[in-house]
Order: structure tokens, then sequence, then C-alpha cells
């Protein structure tokens, strides 16, 4: 909810301040949308917090599920602003600007930059990009080879002279003092970006940028994350971009994927689009004056589609990030699979039981439940026998059916074991602080990670692939925990001593009654890193926290620490969003060279770009009529530039088969099948479901 200035009483309007808590007199230097830094303690009440010179303003967010922001918060309302001394046209139509700060603020967010380097360029006739640098320092920037974009490479169309035999759609206009930039369409005037009047900051760990709504625009995009409706409220809740092991259970949390652009449509029906190229974790933020982006590092990257269709800003936002992967034909048939199977022979029955009762079935998945003890490229000798895995194949592909396998980012630390000798012989994986493999726990147990930012992981990782497809000829690969998902927390891990005791090693259908910690527990000794330097202590604890998990939580939770290096030179807290989008360029690249057809790859994390070379899910989530009627707001949302997503059916409880006989219809929303009773086989859900299921 709002504060708005309204032509009643005094006593009313004094009556409103108190409601929501900000006092008359400190209007002008609070703004309840943030950016809020602490400045009080666990207890404070209002009244302390007004006498420190403090914000006062209790979080509550209209329609919105609760977010941990600090109640007491620093002043935060201030102008920022640089100025322009002197702007310069180029023959392109673009412009140049050296900026001068003017106004500073916020000290506690850390020291601004003094110089920028500002520019905007056409990009095509209906596009614009606005950059904002350091002018006297490098920074930090998503490096643009990870795209299939000829406009991000550097090769794109140019812009000098005529625009594709017609004028520009777009028209922009750089005020000087302060600095803002406006961006408007030809003919009807439509304002599609608008800074002036709005706060511009560049400190090194605070980046902040805002644009002026509409009154009336509706807002999609800036996912991924589950929620009641696909477009966005505009009700100044932060909307926290960074990618981590979270399923759709999780109303409104960052979950798998980051994808920092918006689309926005207007009551005439009219749309635009706004991107921030930024792979820095961050909070987006609509308002009903604003939107606001609030960046923890990089530099400010932003692209503005004219439209003037919705269908016109994907084409223009998908020429920038690479346009969508093109599937194989069978990859939009029906999919079967589950976590869990208890054998190949299980999986045998499964595939049988669709024959029998008439059901169609383009390929059969199968989860890491086939891996000897979850490691990557091997078969359990015992319940998925490697002799046994390849008549099942042979048999799919007799039958005109495909066969999907998972794969997991994290090898196993297992000296003897193939995949991880070769890695750490060639030093592929992501370092730590210390310079030494990262150590993490996630299925196989203790894992090091495959830095697909090295040039040189390319050649290993499609000699792995080449190696197990040999072996067993499947069809595509399944990607999982690529965000990258990691069961502890730390900087710097060990082994404990009783580690290899305690773990239960065996698929999860054997497991009952171990009576032991689940592997999804931390089984590492972990800590943070000590002695760090003021650029690693500014990553591990920045100026700024975005809402990680609507509650603040640290940027390291659960996933790689944030001082690890990459063999680029580039750290996991600039570059940790990007995982994804490396591994999948590299993966679609080998199974191509492989299989000499076109690539299908399914990852479950995503940024910008991903959909050039994969298909996305949207994770673990429960076959509940709630995740049934958020699934459908989730894949459109993540539709936007990567549509070919889908929701998983997840596991109800054994008395929710009818929860299953509504999943059917919304097959054109969804991927692979996982489960429709215990044992999880479509086909045995009855009558009713096969009639629903061959009706597609």
């Amino acid at each position: 909810m709002m504060y708005r200035s309204h032509p009643m009483a005094t006593g009313l309007l004094v009556m409103l301040a108190t409601s929501f808590l900000i006092p008359v007199a400190a209007d002008q230097e609070c703004d309840w949308t943030g950016p809020r830094v602490d400045c009080g303690y666990v207890g404070i009440t209002e009244g302390e917090c007004r006498n420190k010179g403090c914000c006062w303003n209790p979080a509550d967010f209209q329609d919105f599920p609760y977010v941990d922001v600090p109640w007491c918060f620093t002043q935060n309302a201030h102008p920022a602003e640089y100025e322009a001394a002197k702007i310069q046209e180029d023959n392109g139509g673009g412009s140049y600007a050296e900026l001068a700060l003017v106004k500073s603020v916020q000290p506690e967010l850390g020291p601004d930059v003094t110089k920028l380097s500002a520019s905007v360029r056409r990009v095509g006739c209906d596009t614009l990009r606005l950059t904002l640098r350091d002018a006297d320092e490098a920074r930090w920037e998503v490096p643009t080879h990870l795209f299939k974009s000829d406009i991000l490479a550097g090769s794109g169309p140019s812009m000098n002279g005529a625009c594709g035999g017609s004028a520009t759609t777009l028209e922009y206009n750089l005020l000087p003092h302060p600095f803002s930039l406006t961006v408007t369409r030809s003919g009807d005037g439509a304002s599609l970006f608008n800074s002036t009047g709005q706060r511009l900051v560049f400190k090194d760990q605070y980046l902040e940028l805002s644009t002026v709504l509409s009154p009336g625009a509706t807002l999609f995009g800036a996912g991924e994350r589950v929620s009641r409706s696909l477009h966005l409220a505009r009700n100044g809740a932060p909307r926290p971009l960074w990618n981590r092991d979270i399923g759709p259970a999780l109303e409104e949390q960052n979950s798998y994927g980051s994808h920092p652009w918006v689309l926005g449509l207007e009551p005439d029906g009219t749309a635009w689009g706004i991107l921030l190229l930024s792979s820095n974790a961050m909070d987006i933020i609509p308002s009903e004056e604003k939107l606001s982006w609030r960046v923890t590092g990089g530099i400010i990257d932003m692209f503005v589609f004219g439209g003037p269709t919705p269908l016109a800003v994907m084409e223009q936002f998908t020429a920038v990030i690479g346009r969508p992967a093109l599937v194989p034909y069978w990859t939009l048939g029906w999919h079967q699979c589950k976590y869990g199977y208890a054998s190949v022979w299980e999986v045998r029955e499964v595939v049988a039981n669709y024959s029998a009762a008439g059901l169609p079935l383009e390929a059969q998945w199968i989860d890491i439940d086939q891996m000897d003890h979850w490691m990557d490229f091997t078969f359990d000798p015992v319940d998925f026998p490697v002799e046994e895995m390849q008549a099942l194949v042979e048999d799919l592909h007799a039958n005109g059916q495909k066969f999907v396998p998972i794969l997991d980012p994290g090898i196993k630390v297992e000296p003897g074991y193939h995949a991880y000798d070769e890695a750490l012989k060639r030093d592929l994986f992501v370092r730590n602080v210390e310079g030494d493999p990262y150590l993490g726990w996630v299925w196989p147990g203790p894992c090091h990670f495959l830095d697909y930012l090295l040039p040189r992981t390319a050649a290993y990782w499609e000699e792995e692939l080449a190696a197990h497809h040999n072996i067993l000829p499947w069809d595509g690969i399944w990607i999982d925990m690529n965000e990258i998902s990691n069961f502890c927390t730390g900087d710097l891990c060990r082994l404990k001593p009783e580690t290899e005791s305690e773990v239960p090693t065996l698929p999860s259908s054997r497991q009952e009654g171990l009576g032991k910690d689940p592997q999804w527990v931390c089984h590492l000794e972990c800590w943070e890193a000590q002695g760090l330097n003021s650029t690693q202590a500014g990553w591990a604890h920045p100026p700024y926290d975005i809402a990680n998990g609507l509650a603040r939580s640290p940027l390291g939770y659960k996933v790689m620490s944030v001082l690890n290096s990459h063999h680029d030179g580039s750290s996991e807290y600039n570059a940790h969003q990007l995982y994804s989008l490396a591994q999948t360029r590299v993966t679609a690249a080998a199974v191509e060279s492989i299989r000499r057809k076109r690539p299908f790859i399914l990852s479950r994390s995503s940024y910008l770009g991903v959909g050039a070379y994969a298909a996305h899910w949207t994770g673990d989530n429960v076959a509940t009529w709630d995740q049934l009627a958020k699934s459908i707001a989730g894949v459109l949302n993540i539709g936007l530039g990567a549509p070919t997503s889908a929701a998983s059916r997840g596991t109800p409880p054994a008395s929710s088969v009818p929860v299953g006989y509504r999943w059917a219809p919304s097959t054109p929303l969804r991927g692979a099948t996982q489960t429709c009773t215990p044992p999880a086989r479509s086909c045995i859900c009855g009558p009713r479901w096969r009639r629903r299921g061959a009706r597609r």
C-alpha cells in the first residue's frame, strides 16, 4: 500500500501519515519502497528509530507474502544525480557523454563513482541501448560471447543511414542537468522509458536506475518465481533475482532462473520492454509510480524495446539475447519420468503399460536412480545394470521412442572415477578463495564443479558425453541442479572424519530403514573464509542485501561461495547467474556434434539466452490443485524468451489421483510427467485418466 496526498482535512492527513508510519516531516527523506539499509536493531521501537533520525515503515506489501526488510532504515529519498558536460552524437544516430557526480547519496552503500561514460546506441529500428560505465576503471560486464546473438557479438545490423528503408520507430532525448534519458515511440509519442526526476546511483556494489510508469501499465517478467498471477503487482515489493535451488512451492521467492527484463502492456494494447543485461544479484521493484532496478555490481547495460505489440517486443528481445532453439519434433509429444524408479525392470513395466493402455509415449526419462551412487556417466550395477539399460534403449528406439538421461554439474571427489580424475588432471574445476577446487556436497557426496566459462572444459565435456553415448545411445540430455545447487553453505569446506560411514549412498528406492541423515543434509564441515581483502569482504557481505528468498538470505546460502573464482578471472559473485547459460551452451554444441542431429537439452536453471540452447522446466513441484493453477503462470512467465518451457506434474498424495486427471489436459503447458500415484505410472491411474491422456 502506498501513501498518496489527498485534498482532505489536515486531521485526516495526519491520521494517514501515522497509519503509513512515515512522519510528515520525513516524507522527503524516506521512500518506503527502498532501498532499505538497516538503521536499527532487533526490537527497536518506532520512537527509538525516529530519534536516531531514521525512517520507520513496517514491511507490508499488498497481496504479497511477507518480505523481511528493515522496518527502521536509513534515509533513502535524497536526489542522486550526475550531469553531462557535453553530449556528442555519432553518425549512426547514437550519443555519447561524460558524466560527473553532482549529488551523492547513502554513503552506507559505499562511495559513488565520480565519473561515468554514457552512450546511447540504436540497435535496429525499434531498440535502444543505454550503457553507463565507470569512466576510469574497467568493471565486470556480462561476457557476450555466451549468447547466440549477432547484436551482442557486435555483428548485428548497422544503424548508419536509413533504418531498413524506413525511419526509426524510436526517439530519445538526453537531458544534461541532471543527466536523464527519455525514450518515446515515433508517431504516437508514447513514453517507453523516462528517468527524469529519478535517482541515478552508481557505486561499486550498488547501482540504481528507475523509469516512470504510466498509471495503467501492466507489467510482466522479472522471473523466475511462482506466483498466483502472471503480471507483476505494482505494490513496491522487491522481486529478487539470484538463482538457487528453490522449487515452485514457495510463492514469489526467487527460484532456479533469473531473467532481468520486464514487458509492459499499456491500456491501449501497445507494449514495450526493458532489459537490464546484468548477471549480478538484484532487486526489481515495480511500484505505482516507477519501475526500479537495484543491482549489486557490474555496469548499467539497458535495452529499451519499442514494440508496439507484445509479439514485436518479444522479437526485439530475442534478437538481443538469442532466438529460441528449434527443438526436435519428438520432444513435443508425451514424456514419462519420475524420481525414484526402483529398477530398470520397473521402467520397462511402465513403458509396456503405456502400450497396453493405448497411450502415446514419445520418450522415457530416468533420473539419478540409474547412476552408481549418483555419479554422472555411471550405472547402478544392481538395479540398472548397463546391459539391461542398453536393451531398454534398444527396444525404445525399435518402437520409435526416445530416451533421455539426467546429468548433474557436481563431479564426485573419488580417485579412480574417470570423470573426476580427468577433470582434476586438466584443472577444470571452479576454485575456492584459496585457489583449490571448491568442495561442495550434492547427491553423490563431496563434489567439485566444472568451470564452463573455461574454454577447454568444452572438449572434456564432449568427450565424456561421447563416451557415455557410445555405451548408451541417448537422444537428449536433462541437466539438473545447475543453479548451482549445494547442500552446504560455506566459503571453505572439508570432509568430516565420519562422513563416509554416516551418509547413505544407495538410491532412494533402497534407503528405507537405514536410519541415517538424508543425502540432502550437508555432511561437510564448512566455514567462512578469514583474512579477506576489501574486495572479497565486500562480496561476502555486500552493503545492499537483495531480498534473497524474501528474507535477505546471504548470497552464498546453499550455492557455491561467492568468493569462488573462475579460470577467466571472474568471481562467482559476478558470474553466478551465468552457470546454466555457459553449461547449456557447451552441452548443446557437444550433443549436436555427437548425434549429428538437432540437439535437445532440458535445463532446470536458466538465465537470459538459455532458450537459444535448451528447453526449461519449472522444477520440483507437487501435484496439488494450488500448484496446478500456479504452474500456468510460471510456464507463461518463463516463456517470455524461452518458449520451450513446461511444468512437471509433481507427486500427489495417494488420495489425490483426481488432481492427476486435471493435469492431463494441461499437457501443452507441461513437459515430463513425473508421478500420478506412489508407483508413478501414468498408465495405471484408471480409465478416466487414460481417456484424458488419449484425447491429447
